[in-house]
């Protein structure tokens, strides 16, 4: 049997249906509106900038999405209806960011990946040897890519203490973190408080390294590059821990083996004991005998206890010599010209000059 509707029910309906389609259409609309409203500026393959139209007065704030607490640091501006967004550190691939105004969500973006990379890797750990001072002084990380900005290097970085068997906080957090502009090398300190002798945190925390102890570090594959992509696995690096290194730097104790004239053999220079990483390739220069700078390529090889320079052009017989910075560092931090923590009750403390010339010939 046909059911036969009242005419005010089917008005009804039919106004129902025409509210549902139309607070359907306005959120549609103002999703697409949002959308299309943000334009993410690319430079390079990387996102240097979002801008937004708006038709209110300034006061917006971007946050990344997964944490809606602290807004992202960067320089807004606004002219006529447009505002530009620019951030202190580059947004991340793969990243979604929304923009609010007084906390309440005006619209959202994603940051484009490119071109389908390689995962990063983390290509180097120094000191690259597994034994260490208690009184280390910094490590360096070194990656195949730039890595992303957007969170703290410690939160993919754990210390686990395998004597004591638990975590260990042996690094200190910085509010900027020490990148080179490559972003691909990162420098953590251990906490230089905690290594001098006498200094409150010493005292209250102790060495972030103890003697005798193994420490594992793990560095955790959800790090991202730049481009969003993860690291291509978890990496370990271990350190056992023996005594305090009280020792400067001392060029005189160092193996030189010169190379023979008319070829271009690498000169080379073997420490007696492993040196900082990254200030070894920064403060040794070859010169010639007219005091001239040699050009050439050095290498760093055998956990950073031997130095390689080989010219760009050939030896020629004469008189040439090794110059050495003072500020060069060994793993404690320990320079030419001061020890990075001075215990005087201790005896065996090096207080003796150093030279940081090294001379030799090469013979016809």
């Amino acid at each position: 049997m046909d059911v036969i509707y009242p005419y005010s029910i089917i008005n009804k309906k039919i106004k129902l249906s025409l509210v549902f389609f139309c607070v359907a259409l306005f959120f549609n609309c103002a999703k697409n509106k949002s959308s299309e409203n943000i334009h993410v500026n690319y430079s390079n393959g990387k996102a240097v900038s979002v801008a937004f139209e708006t038709e209110e007065s300034p006061g917006y704030a971007l946050y990344l999405k997964k944490n809606n607490l602290s807004p992202i640091l960067g320089d807004l501006t606004c002219e006529k209806e447009t505002c530009t967004f620019i951030p202190i550190v580059p947004f991340t691939a793969g990243q979604t960011y929304e923009i609010r105004k007084n906390k309440k969500l005006i619209g959202s973006f994603t940051i484009d990946r490119f071109r389908k990379q390689k995962n990063p890797e983390l290509i180097a750990i120094y000191p690259s040897v597994d034994t260490v001072p208690q009184n280390l002084l910094k490590m360096y990380f070194v990656f195949s890519q730039p890595m992303q900005h957007s969170k703290s290097a410690l939160d993919f970085i754990s210390v686990f203490d395998n004597t004591l068997q638990k975590e260990s906080d042996i690094f200190l957090e910085m509010q900027t973190e020490l990148w080179n502009k490559e972003h691909t090398r990162l420098t953590l300190w251990l906490d230089p408080g905690r290594i001098k002798t006498d200094l409150i945190p010493n005292r209250e925390k102790g060495p972030p390294l103890l003697q005798k102890h193994r420490y594992t570090i793990s560095i955790d594959s959800l790090w991202t590059s730049e481009q969003g992509y993860p690291l291509a696995r978890k990496y370990i690096k271990t350190l056992n821990v023996v005594g305090k290194d009280s020792q400067r730097p001392n060029p005189k104790l160092w193996d030189v083996n010169i190379p023979r004239a008319n070829t271009k053999n690498p000169l080379e220079i073997r420490f007696n004991e492993p040196m900082d990483a990254v200030l070894i390739l920064e403060t040794i220069q070859v010169k010639n005998r007219e005091g001239e700078l040699m050009e050439g390529t050095f290498s760093l090889l055998e956990n950073e206890l031997k130095l390689e320079f080989k010219p760009k052009e050939k030896w020629v017989p004469g008189k040439y010599s090794v110059h050495v910075n003072p500020v060069l560092e060994d793993l404690a931090g320990n320079n030419l010209e001061r020890l990075f923590d001075t215990d005087l009750s201790d005896n065996s403390v090096d207080t003796k000059s150093t030279e940081n010339t090294l001379n030799f010939s090469i013979e016809r």
